[in-house]
């Protein structure tokens, strides 16, 4: 089984434990993520919310043709506690993780599954927005460069390359008033994905 990475953020830059078969390409199928969640270290990272501006994504394939096995692969890099929140989908329309609301995700996710010849299945890390929860704040663009603005250190330093090294083209709301309002430009230098 031909297994597909989908990533949009760091997963690209820093894959740490995670092994593959292939570059990252940068026509993965187009989501809607948004810099919304707080994650470790004080950064702002992409996360998938429904109903948000769409931005292609990422993918590389697995180096394991066992999908259990890609799975747990991406738990471990993700560092996350609940294998639940790595999702996928296989070309039989079979669902890895709880789709809650996020059904048109995998709807999305499995059109472009079958529309690649040589993949069976897709798997992504479904981390939900945290944003108010952390912050007690609505989330808005306004709202994130207002966070980041606040930031010192070495915790600025590591928001500042999240926001960088980002694929250039995740294209948000949030990413264009921070480079906007704080110069954090895309890296001009191949952030990972290849055409």
């Amino acid at each position: 089984m031909n297994v597909a990475i989908i990533g949009w953020g760091s997963l690209v830059w820093d894959k740490r434990g995670l092994k593959t078969r292939s570059p990252w390409y940068s026509d993965g199928p187009v989501l809607p993520v948004e810099f919304a969640r707080i994650s470790e270290g004080g950064r702002v990272t992409l996360v998938i919310i429904p109903g948000k501006k769409k931005s292609p994504t990422c993918w590389a394939l697995s180096a394991h043709t066992d999908l259990d096995t890609a799975k747990n692969e991406l738990v471990q890099r993700e560092g996350i506690r609940d294998p639940r929140d790595i999702h996928g989908v296989t070309k039989e329309r079979r669902l890895i993780g709880p789709p809650g609301g996020m059904t048109s995700v995998f709807t999305t996710v499995l059109k472009w599954l079958r529309e690649q010849n040589d993949l069976d299945a897709a798997i992504w890390t479904g981390l939900e927005l945290n944003w108010e929860h952390k912050l007690r704040k609505k989330h808005s663009a306004k709202a994130v460069v207002d966070y980041l603005s606040g930031l010192t250190g070495d915790t600025r330093e590591k928001a500042k390359e999240y926001f960088v090294r980002a694929p250039r083209c995740i294209d948000t709301p949030v990413r264009r008033m921070v480079e906007e309002q704080l110069g954090w430009a895309p890296a001009s230098d191949h952030d990972g994905c290849i055409n």
